[in-house]
């Protein structure tokens, strides 16, 4: 694949990303980001002023923290409770991996998984959701042979292919919303944009809301930008100038997560949740779900895939409501660590209780 650079509305991006983070910064909501999430440099406005730096987002400093294919440098601030070794690697403005993976263990994973979507589904579903160049990510290449013999050669990121197989399991769920029209999609804590990138791809109508920390909402408007120079993505700003945000006409709204709280009752029909919420503290889940319960409509669809445990967050101690129905619930066969839960609004108590369905 030809890598892709900036698109000739690149200065416009730019300036954008700025406004909507210092506006973000402006009126950030006290103790939202939790000890998790307390990584971003205080400057964070000098990264949105290094343009080259984007280039090859996916490789460096930028993505750190919500990209799989650099956890293998990341995961070593665990090591010790090396905080330290974080806030370095933050201020590092080279690539942190090299384009071709050279780490055997993430080929063989990336291998594994490709190889399990290939068992269960046909190639095209695999090579039509496959992530583009942008940010230049870290790829492995392969190849498919076909009956005839013949072969398909193609790249994979190693973060992609394990969104691919989530995304696998969104399928019911699009299927549903394409009986809607223009359908209300949230995603709550979207990385750099993966999953948000492939539901638009294959529902064009949708309306796709992001909330997300500040540092990542000008991650997510490089990247979908890049992605779909066509498409009206917007942010904050405009946000806040809007009298009916639904109403406007977008294709994305990146938002920080506080303002989750201030949209209407009944107003949202999918709302999706990807290994992100096991990042948070008590109190920011606990933030979340009041939320959730009250914006997403009847019969309105929650996807939440998430550890089982990771330190004192346990998906068992979710605090849903009891107005659920389960729609699916089994473990993740490419994280064995992961549950994916999918559950439906109702308008009368089911007795829900998540513990039974892990």
């Amino acid at each position: 694949m030809n890598h892709i650079t900036s698109p000739p509305h690149a200065l416009n991006l730019f300036e954008s990303m700025k406004k909507n983070y210092k506006l973000c910064k402006e009126n950030y909501l006290k103790d939202f980001k939790s000890h998790h999430w307390d990584v971003f440099p205080e400057n964070y406005e000098n990264i949105l002023k290094n343009e080259d730096l984007w280039k090859s987002f996916l490789r460096n400093q930028i993505s750190l923290g919500f990209n799989d294919s650099l956890m293998e440098v990341s995961n070593k601030r665990f090591e010790n409770n090396n905080d330290t070794y974080w806030q370095e690697l933050k201020k590092n403005d080279t690539n942190l991996v090299d384009k071709k993976i050279v780490s055997q263990e993430k080929i063989d994973n990336t291998l594994s998984i490709v190889n399990f979507l290939l068992r269960n589904n046909d190639p095209s579903f695999l090579l039509k959701n496959l992530m583009p160049d942008v940010g230049d990510p870290e790829t492995t290449s392969l190849e498919i042979r076909n009956p005839d013999n013949s072969n398909i050669y193609f790249s994979v990121n190693y973060h992609d292919i394990i969104e691919i197989y989530y995304f696998l399991h969104l399928q019911d769920i699009l299927m549903e919303m394409k009986q809607i029209k223009k359908p209300i999609i949230a995603e709550i804590g979207a990385g750099f944009g993966g999953i948000a990138t492939k539901i638009k791809k294959n529902l064009d109508d949708c309306k796709y809301i992001i909330f997300d920390l500040p540092e990542v909402n000008a991650v997510q408007n490089y990247y979908l930008s890049n992605v779909f120079p066509e498409k009206k993505i917007i942010g904050y700003n405009e946000y806040k100038m809007s009298k009916n945000i639904l109403k406007d006409n977008f294709d994305f709204l990146l938002l920080p997560g506080w303002e989750i709280k201030n949209f209407k009752r009944n107003s949202i029909d999918t709302i999706i949740n990807m290994r992100s919420m096991m990042e948070m503290n008590h109190d920011v889940i606990e933030f979340y779900f009041k939320s959730i319960h009250r914006i997403i409509k009847h019969n309105g669809i929650f996807f939440n895939a998430n550890r089982y445990k990771k330190r004192d967050i346990k998906l068992e101690d979710y605090p849903y409501d009891k107005k659920w129905k389960i729609i699916k619930s089994q473990q993740s066969e490419v994280q064995t660590n992961i549950h994916i839960l999918t559950t439906k609004r109702t308008n009368k108590e089911e007795n829900f209780k998540v513990q039974e369905y892990l």
